[in-house]
Parts: structure tokens; C-alpha cells; sequence
């Protein structure tokens, strides 16, 4: 009688950090992580996402699979003050397998400052209006001004 040997190995998550910027009481749709599973199988409902936001509070991320045979961990949340925070995402397959990855969070204000102006008989200026800390995004379309 011959035995064939079978090796069973149990599948794994690896996952990467996504740190972040965000405004007090804003409330984004981040993508806290990226992650892969040695399951080539593996789908986006075969896993699990448990948010530590560090500030008391905590929640249950979206997993959502990219397309690339990566997924991603989803969340959303507000900070009520400015800061440093360290998000915790624990992420659990199907298979029991487990890993967690933990996000540096930047909680700035946004700095502004104003200049004077001096307007022409027509009602016209030219010049700097003001200036404002740029760190949160560096994208403009990101800040919008009104009156």
C-alpha cells in the first residue's frame, strides 16, 4: 500500500500601514490598509475588520477587494481635537488567520492667516489674500473658501 502526503498550509494576511491626515470634526471615508492573503481563493466577504481609533472609540471596517487580488480596510471617523492618533486595524479571514496593522494619524487644525487688502476706487485689489497650512492635503481642490 502506498500513502500519498498531503501538506496542509494555512493561508496568512499580510497588510501595509496607510498613515493619514485629518481635520477635527471631519468625517472622511479613509483606506486605513491594503492587504493580501495567501489565499488565492480568498474573496472580500472571507474577512473581517475591527477599528481601534484610539480616542475610546472603535468599529467595524469595509473590506473591500480592488480588483488586483489586494482588498482594503475602510473606515470612517471624526476626531474631535487636534492630535496624534495610532488607528489599530485587526483584520481576520475565513481560515481564523489574523494580522494587525496600526496607522499614524495626524489631527491638524487649519492654520490660517489674513492680509490687509487695500482696494482701488473701482473696487478692485490685486495680491495675497491670505495664507493657510497646506499639510492636510496638497491637492487645492481639497480647501474651499467662501464668503
Amino acid at each position: 500500500m502506498t500513502y500519498d502526503t498531503i501538506d496542509v498550509v494555512t493561508a496568512s494576511i499580510q497588510a501595509t500601514e496607510n498613515d493619514f491626515s485629518i481635520v477635527p470634526g471631519d468625517v472622511n471615508q479613509q483606506i486605513l490598509t491594503t492587504f493580501t492573503s495567501t489565499n488565492p481563493s480568498a474573496v472580500a466577504s472571507d474577512f473581517t475588520a475591527a477599528i481601534n481609533w484610539d480616542d475610546g472609540s472603535s468599529s467595524v471596517g469595509t473590506i473591500v477587494a480592488n480588483g488586483d487580488g489586494t482588498f482594503s480596510v475602510d473606515g470612517a471617523h471624526s476626531y474631535a481635537a487636534a492630535g496624534s492618533e495610532s488607528v489599530t486595524i485587526s483584520i481576520t479571514g475565513a481560515a481564523s488567520e489574523t494580522t494587525t496593522v496600526t496607522d499614524a494619524v495626524t489631527v491638524s487644525t487649519l492654520w490660517v492667516s489674513t492680509n490687509s487688502i487695500a482696494i482701488d476706487q473701482d473696487g478692485y485689489f490685486t495680491g495675497i489674500v491670505g495664507h493657510f497650512d497646506s499639510s492636510i492635503s496638497s491637492d487645492p481642490s481639497a480647501y474651499t473658501c467662501g464668503s
